[in-house]
């Protein structure tokens, strides 16, 4: 999927004030999320209203609503970023020759780095014909000594086709003049799917998003003329789309020759979409206007309203993998935040300006959750739970399950979440925090539980808060899996693991331990400044990036119970999402 926009800052619109909100790089898939007034809706706002090639008269003329009103205010302004990379092959592309990349690639990196903003090129986004330009001016004698004056004349004699001149006056900045005017900004049409969506009547012009027109339009991707045949091809789509969400393989929909519904046949059944009721009429909406859209930009307004985090889900597996188009999307739904692959925003106001931050570590996210007031609704609303200690364990189960139902995918047909190794390893078994936990059982009973069994020897027994948890969770449709080796890491063939270990302390690793399942499997011998075999056993090991280095190599699942395990576990979850 492409990306069209890199990268935005924004000051002085709407709850954005005079501190610059800078925001990229963008990919994909990029959500806004944040808690209700919190001004979430912000960016896409000015995406769609101030960035369309239709919007010059816009941006010369802010409407009222969309000034910044503190009690420091000032004009509205924006930059449109390019990663400094990008850059650099646009200039050389505008260079049009074949040894171009060869010669002047490494000026044209020094120069872009020394007037970007940690690696950043902010321009102004241009009116029609003309070229882009820098948002800060450039001061030409700083960059006098950053190539040798030879280099700064070749490139300005090979982008400008003149010879003559001098350093300061001509070569330096209509160099930069050059490059900078060789960065097109230019954008394909951009969308708009606002909350408000309601499928309207026939005859209706399909102008915007809302849902008028687009019986029309549908209609005519169902029965395309023939020089449209292709638009069959969308309608395939949606009706593959309406397939996954009801979980009817023959489910389609129609529209019929008189256009007063959108008509779904289903269980031997035809019905208007209203009557399969709001969350699958408003998920097939949305998808049929993203799939209509080919190589756009498109905001999305609260997808998540009428739907189940489950629908959610589907919803976004669907654009990622049938549509080609770069979305921005504003939510205060927290299934949005593992999206895989996407760029997660964080949007505040503390009652005087809205702050728009990119979460990437896990604990941003954690606090995203906060802010949306994550609840035990949450669990309820998951197919199926399942609790892990840590981050380690849930790469390794997400590992194993993919290689027995690579279909099953987390996020939509189950969920891992952790309770830490605190709960089971240093409380005891009648703790009040053991009670409470054991009491989420009962808000959703299609879960498992995966506890290192901590064992010394095969004739050592689990802990008794570790007892009283598997007995409690042995029940009904709920698993217990203690392991039968001392820790999770000793379901990896050993040899297996050994070499991961290896890979990530190739400077210190020597040799492994003899195999022993109830070892702890991750520890290493180190080597000596000698180069022989240390002494004592290097116990300090990143057990996240092993698991990650494993999660790459095929799974082998015949170590001690594994297997049986994880069968059995794909079976619960398979039945949970029936």
């Amino acid at each position: 999927m492409p990306v069209y926009i890199d990268g935005l800052s924004i000051r002085f619109f709407r709850g954005v004030g005079p501190e610059l909100q800078v925001m990229g790089p963008f990919k994909e898939f990029n959500f806004f999320v944040g808690a209700n007034n919190s001004g979430k809706s912000t960016v896409l706002d000015f995406i769609h209203r101030y960035l369309s090639t239709d919007a010059e008269r816009q941006r010369r003329q802010v409407e009222p609503l969309d000034r910044y009103n503190g009690t420091t205010s000032g004009p509205l302004f924006f930059g449109v970023g390019i990663p400094v990379e990008r850059a650099v092959q646009n200039a050389l592309s505008s260079m049009g020759r074949d040894y171009t990349e060869r010669r002047y690639k490494d000026s044209l990196s020094k120069i872009f780095t020394a007037i970007s903003d940690n690696g950043w090129l902010w321009l102004q986004k241009p009116e029609r014909h003309e070229e882009s330009k820098l948002i800060d001016k450039v001061d030409a004698n700083s960059l006098r000594t950053l190539i040798s004056q030879q280099d700064w004349y070749d490139l300005w004699n090979a982008l400008t086709n003149t010879t003559g001149g001098d350093l300061r006056n001509h070569w330096i900045p209509q160099s930069i003049a050059k490059i900078v005017g060789a960065q097109k900004i230019v954008f394909p049409a951009i969308r708009f799917i606002p909350t408000n969506r309601q499928i309207g009547k026939k005859a209706e012009s399909f102008d915007d998003f809302s849902g008028r027109g687009l019986i029309d339009r549908l209609a005519e991707l169902q029965s395309p003329d023939h020089d449209r045949r292709a638009d069959l091809i969308l309608f395939g789509k949606i009706n593959s789309f309406l397939q996954t969400v009801t979980g009817r393989e023959q489910a389609r929909i129609e529209i019929p020759h008189n256009r007063e519904h959108i008509l779904v046949h289903m269980d031997n059944k035809v019905l208007p979409l209203s009557n399969l009721g709001t969350g699958i009429h408003e998920v097939i909406m949305i998808a049929a206007f993203c799939t209509i859209s080919e190589e756009q930009i498109v905001c999305i307004e609260e997808p998540e309203s009428h739907l189940h985090p489950l629908l959610q889900r589907k919803l976004v597996a669907y654009l990622q993998s049938q549509t080609t188009n770069q979305y921005f999307i504003a939510t205060h739904s927290a299934a949005f935040i593992d999206t895989p692959n996407a760029a997660i925003f964080h949007v505040t106001n503390d009652g005087n300006q809205t702050r728009i931050r990119e979460s990437v570590l896990r604990s941003e996210r954690f606090a995203i959750c906060a802010d949306l007031g994550i609840r035990a609704s949450d669990i309820v609303q998951s197919n199926f739970v399942i609790w892990v200690e840590g981050p380690s364990d849930r790469i390794y189960l997400r590992y194993w399950i993919a290689a027995v139902a690579p279909h099953l995918h987390e996020g939509t047909h189950y969920s891992i979440m952790f309770y830490g190794g605190r709960l089971l390893s240093h409380l005891t078994a009648n703790d009040d925090e053991v009670t409470e936990f054991i009491k989420l059982r009962s808000l959703n009973q299609n879960l498992c539980i995966v506890m290192d069994s901590d064992k010394a020897n095969s004739r050592s027994a689990i802990n008794d808060t570790k007892k009283r948890i598997q007995t409690e969770f042995d029940q009904g449709r709920s698993k217990a899996w203690v392991t039968k080796g001392r820790e999770i890491e000793n379901y990896v063939d050993y040899v297996v693991l050994q070499d991961a270990v290896k890979a990530i302390y190739s400077k210190r690793y020597h040799s492994a331990p003899a195999n022993n399942s109830y070892a702890h499997a991750l520890h290493f011998w180190p080597v000596s400044p000698n180069g022989k075999r240390g002494r004592k056993l290097e116990e300090s090991v990143d057990k996240v990036r092993i698991a990650r280095h494993v999660a790459t190599l095929p799974a082998k699942l015949d170590v001690l119970d594994l297997k049986k395990h994880v069968r059995d576990l794909v079976d619960r979850i398979e039945k949970a999402n029936m």
